[in-house]
């Protein structure tokens, strides 16, 4: 059923690719680049299709996690096409290209799969940044902010304090607690920056007292407005009584400071739970205008990318030894930290991190030195050394970053003991500028964090050169693996 969906170039590509480039033909890189057209596509339908909630903002990386977990699934078709046919095993042709080849083809391959959830996350992105225009967006969130006061639904909103005499929490409905309840920090932050370098104070600013409603009908008129907004964004105002809150507010807005329990704790009953989606709302459609959805998120690409370059070299490895001693590597690989780890607790209880480091860097260890022999074994195969060696090409990519981690934590290498984040022992003086009391440290604070700082950054660059560095060696050193591991799948065998 799935051939008929092949189209016949495709099968004229496969005819002429098993005969002149195998490697390209074993790795079904024609095939998958086909399916994964339909893969992506339907994850972009899915978006387009799937209803649009902005009061929920987890849903898009639910989702992104479930197609993953399918395009994982459907990856395993690939994966024992890709694994039966074997150009290394009994005495295969070598070629270094073959090798960076048979490496790249395998990661895009899986890479392809592990990507299918991107195009979901960014149709949803674009459907919520064009729910409504940016200057509908702002002008809701300012109506909304001014409108708050006027729809009393909890005493936290408004200034309020404890009365010790009566023992009950009072406030008053003409103070708000603050002016921007809708805008989302992200916004008001850009603010609060824009006011510092216009006016060079950060100094906050109360907000102003509000002005009481004249008639009943004004306040009403005001809640109206603000449900009426709510409705634009699919948000119903449940358990608001719009004749209730505007009688209420209206009734105490010139008592001053009033008591919480008034009218039966109306003011706190529960009736404003909605505002929160509003806020929720507000804030997903202002993020998917002005910023970049979280599958583009640095480290989020650096976690798709060690997945992706994981399983490239499990899968890599898989087709270079032979499946028992894969599946001893795999098990061995799982259950080591374990036991690395009861071993430092046991034995090492006060030095319990740096035993298990040490013990991970005995395995590689091991294996670095099993690695040196076996390349020069040439008479017989043995069991150990090749599963060792397996261990090596799987942590070659990790331990250096674990030793610049160990180096600077452990050692005195990238000074990380001698300038810490705050000291007591620099002097303190306080000066006045434009009427605002500011503190200012003599200079040997400013040089310790000038220093603190460097060294900082200094273990960033030798982090980040030692993460590129792995992951090209591991490249480099395709052709040597794949020589190595072939090599002993041809020696004999004891019998």
């Amino acid at each position: 059923m799935f051939k008929k969906l092949v189209p016949k170039f495709l099968i004229r590509l496969d005819d002429y690719l098993v005969v002149n480039s195998p490697t390209i033909w074993i790795s079904k890189i024609h095939y998958v680049l086909w399916w994964g057209l339909f893969l992506h596509a339907f994850s972009a339908l899915l978006g387009f299709l799937m209803p649009l909630n902005l009061t929920r903002s987890g849903d898009d990386g639910l989702w992104f996690a479930l197609i993953s977990i399918v395009s994982f699934i459907l990856s395993w078709f690939w994966g024992y096409r890709y694994i039966v046919f074997n150009t290394h095993k009994n005495f295969g042709i070598k070629k270094v290209k073959d090798a960076y080849l048979n490496f790249i083809l395998c990661f895009f391959c899986i890479a392809l799969f592990s990507t299918a959830g991107y195009l979901y996350v960014l149709v949803k992105q674009k459907r919520t940044a064009n729910y409504v225009s940016t200057n509908v967006l702002l002008q809701d969130i300012y109506k909304l902010n001014a409108l708050e006061p006027y729809v009393p639904t909890n005493y936290y909103d408004y200034q309020n304090q404890y009365d010790t005499l009566h023992k009950e929490t009072i406030f008053n409905l003409l103070l708000p607690a603050q002016d921007e309840v809708y805008s989302p920090y992200s916004l008001t932050n850009y603010y609060r920056n824009l006011k510092y370098l216009i006016e060079g104070s950060q100094k906050e600013i109360k907000p102003k007292k509000i002005n009481p409603c004249k008639t009943l009908e004004d306040v009403k008129n005001k809640i109206g407005e603000h449900i009426q907004i709510c409705e634009k964004y699919n948000i119903t105002a449940y358990w608001l009584d719009v004749n209730a809150t505007a009688t209420f507010f209206f009734k105490y807005q010139t008592q001053g400071w009033i008591s919480s329990s008034l009218e039966n704790g109306f003011i706190n009953n529960g009736k404003g739970y909605y505002k929160e989606d509003v806020k929720t709302a507000l804030r997903m459609i202002y993020e998917a205008k002005n910023e970049s959805a979280f599958v583009f998120d640095k480290n989020f690409l650096w976690a798709v990318f060690y997945v992706v370059f994981c399983l490239t070299l499990l899968v890599t490895l898989f087709k270079l030894i032979n499946w028992q001693q894969y599946l001893i590597t795999a098990i061995g690989m799982a259950l080591y930290p374990l036991i690395a780890f009861i071993i430092s607790q046991i034995f090492f209880r006060h030095e319990s991190d740096d035993c298990f480091t040490w013990l991970i860097f005995l395995l590689f260890g091991a294996s670095a030195l099993s690695l040196f022999i076996s390349a020069r074994q040439n008479q017989l195969f043995k069991p150990i050394p090749n599963i060792l060696n397996a261990v090596f090409y799987l942590l070659l990519a990790f331990i250096p970053m674990l030793a610049i981690t160990y180096l600077r934590s452990e050692t005195n290498l990238f000074h990380s003991n001698d300038y810490a984040y705050y000291n007591t022992d620099y002097k303190v003086n306080e000066v006045i500028i434009n009427n605002i009391k500011h503190q200012i440290y003599d200079w040997k604070y400013y040089y310790s964090e000038g220093l603190r700082t460097y060294w900082e950054k200094e273990f960033d660059r030798w982090f980040t050169s030692v993460k590129y560095f792995s992951i090209l060696l591991v490249f480099l050193l395709q052709p040597f693996f794949t020589s190595l591991f072939a090599k002993q799948l041809a020696l004999p065998r004891k019998t």
